[in-house]
């Protein structure tokens, strides 16, 4: 992982990683 990731990566990061586990859960 970057030490370092701006606030928007991260908050697409975790769209990308709970998106698809909210639409299978």
């Amino acid at each position: 992982m970057a030490t370092q990731i701006s606030k928007t990566d991260f908050r697409d990061a975790m769209a990308r990683v709970c998106a698809p586990v909210n639409i299978v859960t």
